[in-house]
């Protein structure tokens, strides 16, 4: 589901979560020491912002490390999280809110996408920074409820080029197990 060019932080275990951070913001924030306290406050807000989608229900979240061809950030996000939920919930839920749904068929029958656009977190403070939020829904044939994909990116300039990938990413999913 993931392509090459981000980097996954499994939420399997809080001790697996915990070292895909450190390696995570080693990686972006280099390990100079006039560079401790960067990664000091980016590993503190990633631990929260992970601890809290893993006790969640979040199974993966994964943040892009594209870059443009100015080689600036692409940034978006992916949390993948499961729901003890039969997709007919989810449709009708969907079916009754006010967001736009889109349906589509995938391997393993209709997946639900929702599109929309808000103000960034205030944790960050990015609150003056609309970001792009596409939600999708699928139920695999396991029995074990629905799978939820939430992605974000503040690049709603390239809205069109990350839905597709975003649609490319999800239509990529196999759950192991599944028949």
């Amino acid at each position: 589901m993931v392509p090459p060019n981000w980097w996954v932080v499994s939420l399997a275990s809080d001790e697996r979560r915990k070292r895909s951070v450190k390696k995570l913001v080693e990686r972006q924030a280099g390990g100079a020491d006039v560079n401790a306290q960067l990664r000091a406050e980016l590993r503190q807000e990633l631990d929260g912002l992970t601890s809290a989608a893993m006790q969640r229900g979040g199974r993966l979240y994964a943040v892009s490390l594209m870059q443009n061809e100015e080689g600036d950030p692409l940034a978006a996000t992916v949390l993948v999280s499961r729901e003890i939920v039969e997709l007919e919930t989810i449709r009708v839920r969907l079916a009754l809110g006010d967001v736009e749904t889109v349906e589509a068929e995938g391997e393993y029958g209709p997946v639900y996408r929702t599109i929309k656009t808000e103000p960034g977190p205030e944790l960050w403070g990015a609150q003056d920074i609309e970001q792009l939020i596409v939600n999708y829904w699928l139920e695999p044939p396991d029995g074990l409820g629905v799978y939820r994909a939430t992605f974000t990116t503040p690049h709603l300039e390239l809205e069109e080029g990350m839905i597709a990938l975003f649609d490319a990413m999800v239509e990529s999913v196999t759950v192991l197990g599944a028949e």
